[in-house]
């Protein structure tokens, strides 16, 4: 464990602020670099930089936290080779795993207690094109598929996206995994996507505001 290194932006506790897991006191573990520059990207500093640091002293720091849940998260976490061995080692300590990516690398080699919270890029990330659709039948019930929306053309293509690979009738809808549309903060109403929301008619498709935005601004470690 000791020979496996990662560069690291971050570890803080807070309350999870997106995807279904919203709301719980969650311990975060964010990586250096993504291979995406998303035109809505709250989390720049984590393009470069950080401390390269073991997977043993990651886990070591993360013990003091006193949590049962934990996100990994970036940047793009999988874009660090020694990803998977410490997804693998923190479900070995007996945590609870999430990790956040942003759809652009496979996700097979990932350990399958880790809950997987995809993103599917719009054409108002600046990014469209770079969701790897092989992940799609990857996703399980306990996994989430998110649509970061800007506008009400973003809102139609994730909707478009939905309805072309879930089904909202005919299908086995148990199997899918959580089907959030989220706003992207300053860019698009809460209110009006929810509107939108309802206009689609989807019933299994919901709506998710960054909670820590809600409560804390876009303050960087909360």
């Amino acid at each position: 464990m000791k020979n496996h290194r990662l560069r690291l932006s971050e570890l803080f506790c807070s309350l999870q602020g997106e995807s279904y897991l919203a709301g719980y006191r969650t311990g975060f573990i964010r990586l250096i670099g993504c291979n995406l520059r998303c035109a809505y990207c709250d989390t720049t500093f984590a393009y470069e930089g950080g401390k390269e640091t073991s997977v043993h002293s990651i886990i070591d720091k993360v013990r003091k936290m006193q949590v049962s849940r934990l996100c990994v998260t970036g940047g793009e976490p999988l874009l660090q080779k020694n990803t998977p061995f410490l997804l693998r080692s923190l479900c070995d300590e007996g945590y609870t795993v999430s990790l956040e990516t942003n759809g652009s690398f496979p996700i097979k080699g990932i350990p399958k207690e880790v809950i997987v919270i995809a993103d599917y890029k719009t054409e108002g990330s600046k990014e469209a094109g770079s969701f790897l659709k092989e992940n799609i039948p990857l996703l399980r019930a306990k996994d989430e598929l998110k649509f970061v929306c800007s506008s009400e053309e973003d809102v139609e293509e994730s909707v478009q996206f939905i309805r072309n690979y879930f089904p909202d009738k005919g299908a086995d809808r148990s199997r899918y995994p959580t089907l959030t549309l989220s706003a992207s903060f300053g860019q698009i109403e809460p209110a009006f996507l929810a509107e939108l929301l309802l206009k689609s008619k989807l019933s299994h498709v919901r709506l998710q505001l960054q909670l820590h935005k809600l409560l804390w601004g876009n303050k960087r470690g909360v």
